[in-house]
């Protein structure tokens, strides 16, 4: 039997089990023939993606510039909550969460839960802030799976993922006064 019957015999296989579309663009046979028998093999890669949920910031698909106001030194705030919310299209549930990575403005402590921010190129002894969850949670900040927080088993667009996420700062008696700016980014992961 030739290579070339074979393929035929495997497409239209392929193609009435319906498989046709997950594995025909990297479908390739090989036969070896010892003598009565023949060994054919077939590798096949199917690949079935998470749905892609969008991830919105007090309802907006944009970013979100959050204004913590005047802190003095030598006092804790707790600031008014915002909502980071995953929505997945279709009605099907999937389990979803969040993670969170510093981008710039200050050094992760130890824990990976506190960031030290920078005052005017000053790193120490500057205001540390956090982030909670609506269950007391501290979020670490590492992007890492493990450290997801806010994990909902049956997010769909109808009953999103809603997580609000409380700032919360705690500024030293000695630091140094001036602005401050940090970028956290949050990012949808999909958890086992």
């Amino acid at each position: 039997m030739k290579t070339d019957k074979i393929m035929k015999q495997v497409c239209a296989g392929l193609l009435a089990t319906g498989g046709m579309m997950v594995a025909a663009s990297s479908l390739a046979a090989s036969v070896t023939n010892t003598g009565y028998a023949a060994n054919i093999h077939i590798p096949v890669r199917i690949t079935n993606p998470h749905p892609t949920c969008d991830l919105k910031l007090n309802g907006q698909n944009a970013s979100l510039s959050y204004e913590l106001g005047t802190m003095a030194p030598g006092t804790k705030m707790v600031h008014p909550a915002f909502k980071a919310s995953v929505e997945c299209p279709g009605s099907i549930p999937v389990k979803t969460a969040i993670t969170a990575t510093l981008v710039s403005g200050g050094t992760v402590q130890r824990g990976d839960e506190d960031i030290r921010l920078d005052i005017g190129g000053v790193s120490g002894n500057t205001p540390l802030l956090w982030l909670q969850t609506g269950a007391g949670q501290k979020v670490k900040f590492t992007g890492l799976d493990k450290d997801a927080f806010c994990v909902k088993a049956d997010t769909t667009q109808a009953q999103p993922n809603v997580c609000p996420l409380r700032p919360v700062t705690d500024i030293p008696s000695q630091s140094p006064q001036g602005d401050f700016n940090a970028s956290v980014q949050l990012t949808v992961v999909y958890p086992q």
